[in-house]
């Protein structure tokens, strides 16, 4: 081996043990997350995200069906991110842990090897391992989605099968793990398949085997794990686009983060044009493909991080962004003493800023994740259930309410999940597992059509809450109204502070019918007058304005006013929910309201509505005409 092969030997191991060093750095400190009870403390709001996670694991335990029988942006392989061992694979868990870092370490590496700006490589590479958090987490399909533009721009350079490999892998793993980002994937793959057809002269036969192999692996993946495709898309295309119409956030104290996200945006794009500048004709369309690649990544990185606009899932915008700039080689292929190297240098500081002044970035957290001992100890030691210490907890239910539902079906509601896993009890979920979640009609229909037949729980807690300045009672506006019509109180119970209604199915109940007398216009700011048994479903519009916003920030935001003798209420809303209907004359304020209305009490005056409207901050977002149809609620 002559010099110059035994340097270059020397530096390529190097750069691996760096890599290496790297990803032991976020790789994880635990293997399993541990399923315990909740505190007592704020028990009701701190159930919120631990119910639907701890709820998505038991319903895959259950062969519950993924589509028909469960509804949510998660899917059966959510587990893997979320780190749930119950009743799961060690090996599936660990397996999942090799791949994803894996690529971390390949990332690392090959940027170190190959890129010419290697003090930027650095920067970036140890700038990620202060803020990646050291497990997976949520935002682990954003880093999927972004391992996957990697594996495409290899394949751009030079056409490879390990490359399809990867890249098949990352897709199937996204479309099981979450719908949403696997949707985006499939569209970044194929659309890279065709342009290497077309412009790189991709072997055609190659080309057609690798993009039909990860179809044939879904479909006979679903099999096994027991997802009905049709009604799995279906949902989660119907729980993405709800998502955006009615779960942001709009915190005024935040918009320095926005400005910081938008010049870090803007920045890279003036870095692509810097790199595609002058403009070759031979490179035009190649240089067209990198940038969509770049502008698709980071537009669902922006959606995902100010959608949901608080401060965890902010930063996510800034510490993806800064992955997907050393994923695109374009970006760290520049000498140090550049143009393209200043902005660069500008995109590292802006993440470095806002993670020093957000307090993401401490030497407490950077030391807390060295140590993995947890992690190989959990492993070695693993059973299926050795993590799951639910029972016996804090948050026991009063015995005569545990006696009474027995090993009788039960469901809760809104959303707190864990305190009937808590509590042992044969908990039957409805498919939108979470009041909050059924975004539109679509979603709605699932649950009620779960509860208007023989599938329906046989109990049900209920306690009146909801979030985002919502009105509950319209969250679940048709489950609601079984639950009114079918259903008796059984018992009252107070629980951790919250008063809280058991109800119980009745005997022999028949089914809910909706049947049509009337359809009209009105104008968006007329009164809204309901009747009793009346469900009115309410089609508002967008005008091309409110299109545009929804496309860029979120939709446009409209709430229903809510307009007694004595009071306004406002509750956010949206065109999806309202198209979901309102019922109710009456105006539900609390539990006990919720009570009066099942047991058929007369209700005060001061709850008595005289009219809904629908108040637009900014009616230019809306067209002037409403659609109304009328329904007759019987049985």
């Amino acid at each position: 081996m002559d010099l110059n092969k035994t340097q270059i030997f020397s530096k390529n191991t190097l750069y691996l043990l760096i890599a290496i060093l790297l990803t032991y750095v976020i790789f994880p400190t635990f293997f399993i997350t541990g399923l315990y009870p909740i505190s007592t403390d704020n028990y009701f709001w701190n159930s919120l995200d631990p119910s639907w996670s701890l709820a998505l694991k038991y319903s895959g335990n259950l062969d519950l069906i993924w589509g028909k029988d469960v509804a949510f942006t998660y899917g059966p392989l959510s587990y893997l991110i979320i780190k749930n061992g119950w009743e799961a694979s060690k090996w599936s868990l660990l397996f999942f842990d090799i791949f994803y870092y894996l690529n971390f370490t390949i990332i690392f590496y090959l940027s170190l090897r190959s890129y010419v700006n290697k003090i930027a490589v650095v920067l970036i590479a140890v700038l990620l391992t202060a803020i990646i958090p050291a497990y997976p987490n949520g935002g682990a399909a954003l880093v999927l989605l972004l391992f996957l533009a990697f594996w495409i721009y290899r394949n751009l350079e030079t056409i490879k099968g390990i490359n399809y490999i990867f890249q098949i892998a990352i897709i199937i793993l996204l479309f099981f793990i979450k719908f949403n980002t696997g949707l985006i994937s499939f569209v970044l793959f194929y659309t890279a398949i065709i342009y290497l057809l077309i412009f790189k002269k991709e072997q055609t036969i190659r080309a057609l085997f690798f993009s039909i192999l990860p179809i044939i692996l879904i479909y006979l993946l679903s099999y096994q794990l027991n997802v009905s495709l049709k009604e799995y898309i279906i949902s989660g295309y119907h729980i993405v686009s709800g998502y955006n119409d009615i779960m942001y956030l709009n915190d005024p104290s935040r918009k320095y983060l926005l400005l910081c996200a938008f010049t870090f945006i803007l920045l890279a794009v003036f870095f692509l044009l810097f790199q595609f500048f002058p403009f070759k004709k031979e490179l035009f369309f190649e240089n067209l493909f990198k940038a969509g690649i770049f502008a698709i990544c980071i537009f669902i990185i922006y959606k995902q991080a100010f959608v949901r606009a608080d401060i965890q899932h902010i930063f996510d915008f800034f510490k993806y962004s800064l992955l997907l700039i050393i994923c695109l080689p374009d970006f760290t292929n520049y000498k140090v003493k550049s143009i393209q190297s200043v902005i660069l240098f500008g995109l590292i500081a802006i993440v470095a800023f806002v993670g020093f002044k957000e307090n993401e970035i401490t030497l407490d957290k950077y030391f807390n994740k060295l140590n993995k001992e947890k992690y190989f100890k959990t492993f070695v030691n693993f059973q299926e259930e050795s993590k799951s210490k639910l029972i016996p907890n804090n948050n026991a239910l009063p015995i005569e309410i545990l006696n009474k539902i027995g090993k009788s079906t039960v469901d809760i509601f809104p959303w707190n999940i864990h305190l009937l896993l808590e509590n042992n009890l044969n908990y039957l979920p409805r498919p939108v597992l979470q009041s909050y979640s059924c975004y539109d009609k679509y979603l709605q229909d699932l649950n009620f059509n779960h509860y208007n037949s023989q599938n329906a729980p046989k109990f049900v807690l209920l306690d009146y809450e909801t979030i985002d300045l919502r009105y509950p009672f319209y969250d679940e506006v048709k489950t609601n109204i079984v639950l009114i019509k079918n259903y008796k109180v059984a018992d009252t119970l107070l629980h951790n502070q919250r008063k809280m209604l058991l109800l119980e199915r009745k005997e022999n109940v028949k089914p809910i019918k909706f049947v049509k007398i009337d359809e009209y216009a009105m104008m968006l700011n007329d009164p809204i007058v309901v009747k009793k048994d009346v469900l009115y479903e309410i089609e508002a519009y967008s005008s091309l304005k409110g299109k545009f916003s929804s496309i860029i920030r979120y939709a446009p935001e409209i709430n229903l006013e809510i307009h007694t003798k004595t009071t306004v209420f406002q509750g956010r809303t949206s065109l999806s929910m309202l198209k979901a209907g309102i019922f109710s004359p009456y105006h539900i304020k609390d539990i006990d309201d919720f009570r009066k209305l099942i047991n058929e009490e007369n209700f005060p005056k001061d709850n008595m509505i005289n009219a809904y409207y629908l108040k637009a901050f900014d009616t230019d977002n809306f067209k002037d005409k409403i659609k109304i149809t009328e329904y007759k609620i019987t049985q």
